[in-house]
């Protein structure tokens, strides 16, 4: 469902875009101004506006998509929402923050319809979630049905 902003919001969305130095604001702070709106909404309204997209500063995207993997475990798809960013940016992030050990895969799950495996992101270095079920069996190796009827 579609929120309208109230003239209240656009003003001040106005006001901060226009500093080059408050364009550059954490989300999280961002956030708190717009209780109501997602990240990925604020920008929209901003370019819709003709205000132009928010500036990051280097490493800036991974310690927003870092943030918000602390509060809760989240999917691709799930972080392309939250931040508005492509697959593309968020594939290099998240690469980035893995290899630094600073994210890994938690679990995989199916999608609804069929297909490739969904990762499924958290915060913290662990081993990341194996790749399929013979990987799961593995420490079973003796009878690869055990773990299925504990």
């Amino acid at each position: 469902m579609t929120r309208l902003w109230t003239p209240d919001e656009l003003a001040r969305l106005r006001e901060i875009w226009g500093d080059e130095d408050r364009r550059r604001m954490p989300i999280a702070d961002l956030l708190v101004l717009f209780p109501k709106r997602s990240y990925r909404s604020i920008c929209s309204k901003a370019w819709a506006m003709g205000l132009g997209r928010p500036k990051l500063s280097p490493g800036e995207g991974n310690s927003i998509v870092l943030g918000l993997l602390m509060r809760k475990k989240m999917t691709t798809k799930e972080l392309m929402e939250a931040t508005g960013y492509s697959i593309d940016v968020l594939r290099g992030i998240l690469q980035a923050l893995r290899d630094s050990g600073r994210v890994h895969i938690a679990s995989r799950v199916s999608p609804p319809r069929g297909g490739w495996p969904l990762n499924v992101w958290a915060a913290a270095g662990s081993p990341d979630a194996p790749e399929n079920l013979l990987d799961q069996l593995r420490p079973h190796a003796g009878n690869p049905f055990a773990q299925l009827f504990l």
